[in-house]
């Protein structure tokens, strides 16, 4: 597997740890998580497949898409266990 990325990369990698969810989440900044969770991943692409350049807009569809988004989670359900 390759390195975390560099600067930007690693800031957002150290920074989206559960501690920063769970504070965002009893703030009221769920947003802002996913903002920074989506710059991440988005990174993460190019960095992993610099040569399929149009491609991060996809990440972003599956991020927004309804079974990802962290606010329709059940953690009841045994099936995200």
């Amino acid at each position: 597997m390759d390195d975390i990325p560099e600067e930007r990369g690693q800031e957002l990698y150290n920074k989206l740890n559960s501690e920063y969810l769970i504070e965002c989440a009893k703030n009221n900044r769920i947003q802002e998580w996913n903002a920074d969770y989506l710059e991440y991943l988005q990174l993460e692409w190019n960095r992993l497949y610099p040569e399929r350049i149009g491609d991060p807009k996809y990440v972003e569809v599956l991020f927004f898409h309804y079974q990802f988004r962290i606010s329709n989670l059940n953690w009841e359900d045994d099936s995200i266990k």
